[in-house]
């Protein structure tokens, strides 16, 4: 019986040594090294909002949040002048049935709002007298050369003369005692479409900042093409970009900043607009003629 067991137990064993000896030698496979990580896709340079220069400037804010524009924080007496320098810029530069509605409209104002309007006119001739003695003359230039300056700012004029036909629509309607108000809140609406492009402007300079801090200023870019086929397969297409327009000298018509600016150049004929002529050496604003 012993022998049995002796001779089964011998037995399993050889079988066992036998499959062992038949079976496949194991291999250690490595896995594939992970593809290298895709370079990062680079965004498009920004670029400065509605077509406008890159080297176009913007007003300071003020303290309550507005731009320090020609147009900020004028008084309610003088606000029927600006409305009127506003829609003789509209008039002489918009264009189509627009422009004719806009000038039509304008004429008739003239005739119709002239106390109001030669009042305002003598309020600002007067404020200048006071804030700046025998210099007032060329102080009023200058203030006019701005003022003209500012709506003529040709990213914003779409906006500008869809603002201006609209309110020049409305103003027929106004009785006389409550123009001076209209007048008010016209000049708001008409300095509305210049703010909120200076808002842009700057948005658009934060995001140009942002952009050269984490890529790089005028170095040359490249775009990653996304995604690759496959992963074994993984490839990046790269293209070179053409190098960055270099930018153009500012052009005196669009680079108002301040209240002050025009004062330092003490009667410049910077301005380049249809509602000007040259008279004595300097810039004077004129107006249309009335139509019969």
């Amino acid at each position: 019986m012993r022998d049995v067991r002796t001779f089964r137990r011998a037995a399993g064993w050889a079988v066992m040594f036998a499959l062992a000896s038949c079976a496949k030698p194991v291999r250690h496979v490595e896995a594939p090294p992970p593809p290298p990580p895709a370079p990062e896709a680079v965004p498009p340079r920004p670029t400065p909002p509605m077509g406008a220069s890159a080297t176009t400037r913007v007003p300071a804010r003020a303290a309550d949040g507005g731009f320090m524009t020609v147009n900020h924080g004028v008084a309610p007496e003088e606000a029927p002048w600006h409305l009127r320098a506003g829609l003789n810029v509209a008039a002489l530069g918009c264009t189509g049935a627009q422009g004719a509605t806009i000038t039509a409209a304008y004429n008739a104002m003239l005739r119709a709002r002239a106390k109001p309007l030669t009042a305002a006119d003598a309020a600002i001739k007067a404020r200048l007298r006071k804030e700046r003695g025998s210099d007032w003359q060329d102080a009023h230039d200058d203030r006019m050369t701005q003022l003209y300056n500012f709506y003529a700012l040709p990213p914003v004029q779409p906006r500008f003369c869809a603002t201006a036909a609209a309110i020049a629509a409305r103003e027929p309607a106004v009785d006389a005692a409550g123009f001076p108000a209209f007048a008010v809140q016209a000049l708001a609406e008409l300095s509305a479409p210049f703010d909120s492009f200076y808002a842009a402007y700057d948005e658009y300079r934060v995001a140009l900042a942002t952009w050269e801090a984490r890529y790089g200023a005028g170095a040359p870019t490249r775009v990653a093409a996304f995604p690759p086929p496959s992963p074994r397969a993984a490839s990046v297409v790269e293209v070179d970009l053409p190098p960055a327009i270099p930018a153009r000298a500012a052009s005196p018509r669009i680079s108002y900043e301040s209240l002050a600016v025009l004062d330092q150049f003490e009667g410049s004929e910077a301005i380049s607009c249809g509602d000007c002529t040259r008279s004595t050496g300097r810039l004077a604003a004129r107006q249309l003629p009335s139509r019969p």
